[in-house]
């Protein structure tokens, strides 16, 4: 049996740390939609939940049942609010943000894979490659280090 090769597409785009702590500072946590809010935003944030999985969890203090909508109109309008591009205002935009945040932390690919339930250990992989804002970083620590070596006599 031939089992069909699979091509990982581009990196995902994906939210920065800043755009979202922007999120979370959206919902107004002096009201009762307003903390239901924030926790649903960090649970797809913090723990890298499909909507599906999200609007499947059992909790008694969500007071309303939870529609694949209703989740999208709350990311987007929290987004919208937060200053997010649009292009990531989606649900699975902090799906993106978990594995990519972890994999920046270090947590080895094969448990975020299996954290986020994916079946190929390619899908996750996909969010391993640099971040445009990080390309920067990356090339001034290049610099820096190309410098100090040439500084000390050593081989460029």
């Amino acid at each position: 049996m031939r089992v069909p090769r699979h091509e990982p597409g581009p990196p995902p785009e994906t939210l920065t740390d800043t755009d979202y702590a922007n999120l979370l500072r959206v919902p107004d946590r002096r009201t009762l939609a307003g903390k239901r809010d924030y926790a649903l935003l960090r649970v797809l944030g913090d723990c890298g939940l499909r909507s599906a999985e999200l609007r499947g969890l059992r909790a008694r203090d969500l007071r309303r049942p939870l529609s694949a909508v209703g989740v999208h109109r709350l990311v987007r309008r929290s987004c919208a609010a937060a200053g997010v591009p649009e292009r990531l205002a989606h649900p699975h935009g902090l799906r993106a943000y978990r594995a990519t945040h972890c994999l920046e932390a270090g947590v080895p690919v094969h448990t975020v894979s299996a954290r986020l339930g994916h079946v190929d250990l390619r899908t996750a992989a996909r969010y391993a490659a640099p971040r445009s804002e990080h390309l920067d970083e990356i090339a001034d620590l290049l610099d820096r280090r190309h410098q100090a070596a040439r500084r000390a006599g050593g081989v460029v």
